[in-house]
């Protein structure tokens, strides 16, 4: 009996076996900052086989994200796993997989856009409008008071009431 063994072709990024996902999605929105999430590449052939033994590179447009690891390699199934912790600050982050022409400027199934948002509230603070001192008997004395989390993330999405601020001098 004879053992015949196939090998997968070249990735192909119109191959649509071949994604890249963050916590299960393509775009991902409304996550907290600082947090971890699993990261998983597949690649398949244009044939659309899997490819297994496949080098995948891991790369974000911000240089606070981290992973578990940015070289992998793909397993039998065709994929790669890793997890990526996103930056303290709130914004829209970009995570990029590359293997041959499996990469994000050759298709968008090799990006993941993640849009985090602040964590929950943990103190007050008074907004970039507060003056360094109040002038006394002036009526022209407003200041904003931002709900920001640990990392001093303005937390838009929480509505607590009114803060009322008042002096007794």
């Amino acid at each position: 009996a004879a053992t015949v063994r196939t090998t997968a072709g070249d990735v192909s990024p119109s191959e649509p076996n071949s994604d890249l996902t963050v916590a299960g999605q393509q775009d991902v929105s409304g996550v907290e900052v600082a947090t971890q999430h699993n990261v998983l590449a597949t690649l398949g052939d244009t044939n659309g086989n899997v490819a297994e033994n496949y080098d995948v590179t891991l790369s974000s447009n911000n240089s606070a994200t981290s992973f578990g690891s940015t070289a992998l390699t793909t397993n039998s199934s065709g994929q790669a796993s890793t997890t990526v912790t996103l930056p303290e600050t709130k914004g829209t982050v970009a995570i990029n997989a590359s293997a041959g022409d499996f990469n994000a400027s050759g298709t968008s199934n090799a990006q993941v856009n993640v849009t985090t948002q602040a964590e929950p509230v943990s103190a007050l603070q008074f907004g970039s409008d507060a003056a360094a001192s109040i002038a006394p008997n002036s009526q022209d004395n407003s200041y904003t008071v931002e709900a920001v989390d640990q990392y001093g993330n303005v937390n838009t999405s929480t509505n607590s009431g009114d803060v009322t601020l008042e002096s007794s001098d």
